[in-house]
């Protein structure tokens, strides 16, 4: 979830003490087939913006790779409940007691996440689909482009490429656009593609990248479908980078708000047309920080996107008028309706 405004300040501070201060996982290895693998026990801990601390039931899961737990911990927090984690906060054990007795020994509060839960964003009991598009990504991490692999995949639509490579570059400082995601029919043709790109390798493995497109998309690939009715058309048209500025317009009543250089990353809900699933960035030292995430709904006969925020007591609403690749809008409060900020972004090419 977007952070309250008065409190933005502490993102940094708290992905810090993420990094700084979580404790070092046990008996984490590198595997990643379900198949061969016996029993690992996770215990994640997630955090809100404002650094409240939750921990996960003891999940048992045919899994031991730890980015594995971590990606998908993200997804169904970003879904659920505006929660966060980093590796270094999840915790893997080689038995249900071990993993009981650490639970046991931690302050934070319980949290609902468990292993069932969990395996809806893991490429756990996927079935096995033949290639029928091949990919290949350009990055950027605002000095140079960076080029991927050719990765052979089922038919997933260019939108569902697009955010799991951007999710994936959050935290190593690679940005990328749909534009820049290419799909080739055949394989010899995207290595041809690479070949002419001539630039370096990006460090993004086919198995890397199925992490994130299977947290993307709980329980099931996301084939190329097209879009049912104007709903579905207009949902669309809004997937992709939206940049723009975040200005504050009561610095008085709340003095933490900072004017930013935004953008916002948009893909389309899993289960519902009318949802869209937005992660917003400022850009800081040139560099994009996430400051969380947001499900917005989308009217298309009005052409707006709302979302509302509530966090303890503060209760806030996101809207937007979208006209064409132009899209201006509000965070305000609730009740009182006061406006804390006025945004404007326009989608990038």
């Amino acid at each position: 979830m977007l952070i309250r405004n008065q409190v933005k300040c502490l993102v940094a501070i708290v992905v810090m003490f993420l990094v700084c201060f979580a404790e070092k996982p046990v008996n984490v290895n590198n595997g990643t087939s379900a198949a061969s693998q016996k029993t690992t026990y996770w215990v994640v801990v997630m955090w809100t913006l404002i650094g409240t601390g939750y921990i996960s039931e003891v999940c048992p899961l045919p899994v031991d790779d730890r980015e594995s737990i971590a990606v998908a911990a993200r997804a169904w927090g970003a879904r659920n409940r505006g929660l966060m984690t980093l590796e270094g906060s999840v915790y893997s054990f080689s038995s249900q007691a071990e993993a009981e007795k650490f639970r046991r020994e931690k302050s934070y509060i319980a949290l609902n996440l468990n292993a069932e839960e969990l395996e809806k964003y893991l490429c756990v009991n996927q079935p096995s689909l033949p290639p029928k598009t091949y990919w290949v990504v350009i990055m950027s991490n605002g000095k140079r482009d960076f080029i991927s692999e050719v990765f052979p995949l089922p038919a997933y639509n260019s939108a569902n490429i697009f955010a799991a490579v951007d999710n994936w570059g959050y935290g190593k400082g690679f940005m990328t656009t749909e534009r820049r995601t290419h799909r080739f029919a055949k394989p010899e043709d995207a290595e041809r593609f690479r070949k002419e790109k001539g630039l370096p390798d990006l460090k993004l493995s086919l198995d890397g990248l199925k992490k994130y497109l299977c947290a993307l998309q709980p329980n099931s690939a996301t084939q190329e479908k097209q879009p049912d009715g104007e709903q579905g058309s207009g949902v669309s048209h809004l997937i992709g980078n939206w940049s723009g500025e975040s200005i504050c317009v009561n610095k008085e009543k709340f003095p933490a708000c900072h004017d930013e250089q935004v953008v916002y990353h948009m893909v389309k809900s899993s289960g519902k047309s009318n949802i869209l699933t937005v992660t917003a960035d400022k850009i800081v030292n040139s560099k994009p920080e996430t400051m969380g995430v947001l499900d917005f709904v989308y009217d298309a006969q009005k052409q707006t996107l709302s979302s509302e925020v509530t966090r303890n007591s503060w209760h806030s609403i996101f809207e937007f008028a979208i006209k064409g690749d132009l899209m201006e809008g509000t965070l305000t409060t609730l009740p009182d309706k006061t406006t804390v900020r006025r945004i404007k972004l326009r989608k990038d090419k």
